[in-house]
């Protein structure tokens, strides 16, 4: 796997936002729910970002094995 324990919690966090997006209930959602999906979208991009980063760094904890 790529990255620590940390990252995978928050690409676990940006797939569920993406889950919700595609089963249309952005709709059925308050404001501050769907605020928190977006959110949640934009940390998991970044982190995405960060171990690519890593990995083209050649970083060992981002190495896949």
């Amino acid at each position: 796997m790529l990255g620590s324990n940390g990252d995978r919690s928050v690409t676990v966090i940006g797939m569920f936002a993406v889950a919700l997006a595609q089963l249309n209930l952005w709709s059925q959602m308050p404001v501050e729910a769907v605020a928190f999906m977006l959110l949640a979208l934009l940390i998991n991009l970044v982190a995405f970002a960060y171990l690519v980063y890593r990995y083209a760094r050649g970083y060992p904890s981002a190495r896949l094995e």
